[in-house]
């Protein structure tokens, strides 16, 4: 039993333990209007050389999401660490997925496909 369920009681009902990855998401709050970014060439860069994409600035809203190979999709199969979610001038959010430091894919986020 972990430190913090002794601490707070981790009986019966209590949530199980993530035992799997998890992905940090940041949730840039100001929209990104991506025209003019070319989504290839920052591929496999370093997230500082994506100068165009404001990762940086702007304010943002973190979380931690369990990994699901369907939420977080990468088409080589590695595991992101951490997704900078923005959303764009048309509301479809766009998804940069990074593993270490470095951008290894490029999403448009289909949640903002469903009705």
């Amino acid at each position: 039993m972990s430190f913090w369920q002794r601490l707070f009681g981790g009986g019966a009902g209590a949530a199980k333990e993530q035992t799997g990855p998890i992905v940090r998401v940041v949730l840039h709050l100001d929209t990104f209007n991506d025209k003019g970014v070319d989504h290839i060439s920052i591929l496999e860069r370093p997230v500082a050389a994506a100068t165009k994409v404001p990762f940086t600035t702007g304010p943002t809203r973190e979380s931690i999401e369990p990994y699901d190979p369907k939420r977080h999709f990468t088409m080589d199969g590695r595991v992101p660490d951490t997704v900078h979610r923005f959303v764009r001038p048309n509301g479809v959010p766009l998804d940069f997925l990074i593993k270490d430091g470095i951008i290894i894919q490029c999403n448009d986020n289909v949640a903002g496909y469903r009705r």
